[in-house]
């Protein structure tokens, strides 16, 4: 096969690659969406006592922490604890479930 065939056959499956299907960017922006009303939620507690977090607040925030333990799928769904990890400073990801034991 000629050079530039090949060229032009690798740039296409490369350009195929890239292409985002309408479900996947409807799925990308919502949790994209989603994502940012967390964080605004999360952010909206700094500084907040405890006993005067509002639900909202108290939600956002377990979303936080268990998106930072590995603890979620893309969709917020909850993972087994099997699959968390901690990743902790300096320190390799342990998976939780084997941390907690």
């Amino acid at each position: 096969m000629p050079q530039v065939q090949y060229e032009q056959i690798a740039a296409n499956v490369r350009r195929a690659r890239m292409v985002e299907t309408t479900e996947e960017q409807t799925a990308r922006l919502a949790a994209e969406d989603l994502r940012s009303k967390v964080l605004a939620l999360a952010q909206s507690a700094v500084g907040v006592a405890l006993n005067d977090l509002t639900v909202a607040q108290q939600k956002a925030l377990l979303v936080a922490l268990l998106w930072r333990a590995g603890g979620l799928t893309a969709d917020l769904r909850v993972k087994p604890l099997s699959e968390w990890t901690v990743v902790e400073a300096g320190s390799p990801a342990v998976p939780v479930a084997r941390g907690l034991r």
